[in-house]
């Protein structure tokens, strides 16, 4: 079976470059965690949008992720295994298309399942990943009227990867809480990436 397309988060790498006019309150920030070698990070995926269920049909989808690992600042790579928490996918009830009957949906909706990780480069987190699709039938237009024709769909499973760059905790003193990437109570990093905001919450460890 064909793997999905890869697809990659990153944060704007011009976030890095320190111009003169940063604060000395956020330079101090920027040093205490660049003086740290490793630092845990709690990163959250979220999705929440209008997906495919079964052919034209689509419903209101939420889902979310959790991975939580300690990061060697330095080598940037994992120490030790990471923790994988997957959530179950929520969806709205689904609706026939136009005045059709509502479809028949056989089997779970999981729009994302991460199975493993990977470091493929430095700095990045290879998500391996597979997505459940329901089987079931719905009704669509034919010479017999709008509703005329029922297709029916099997169930399927896509593996797939996402490419997710760690985003130094450093970044934390770029500036004031709420400015972009950091989050409003200033502890977190924010990457939007497609359809999926990812949070990055670091600790220091040591």
């Amino acid at each position: 079976m064909a793997r999905v397309s890869t697809r990659t988060a990153t944060f704007p790498l011009a976030l890095l470059v320190i111009s003169t006019g940063v604060p000395a309150q956020n330079v101090d920030e920027m040093a205490r965690w660049t003086a740290l070698t490793v630092v845990h990070y709690r990163v959250v995926g979220e999705y929440s949008r209008d997906t495919q269920l079964i052919g034209p049909v689509t419903v209101r989808t939420t889902d979310r992720v959790e991975i939580e690992f300690d990061w060697d600042q330095f080598e940037m790579k994992l120490v030790g295994p990471a923790k994988i928490t997957n959530a179950e996918t929520q969806s709205s009830e689904p609706s026939g298309v136009g005045d059709c009957a509502t479809p028949r949906v056989e089997g779970a909706f999981e729009l994302l399942t991460v199975e493993s990780i990977s470091e493929p480069i430095p700095g990045f987190l290879n998500l391996v990943t597979k997505r459940d699709d329901p089987g079931g039938s719905y009704q669509g237009p034919s010479e017999n009227g709008p509703c005329g024709n029922t297709t029916e769909v099997a169930a399927k499973s896509t593996p797939g990867t996402m490419m997710l760059q760690v985003v130094p905790a450093m970044m934390l003193g770029m500036g004031p809480p709420g400015t972009d990437p950091i989050s409003p109570d200033g502890k977190s990093l924010i990457v939007r990436s497609d359809d999926w905001s990812w949070t990055f919450t670091p600790t220091p460890v040591r």
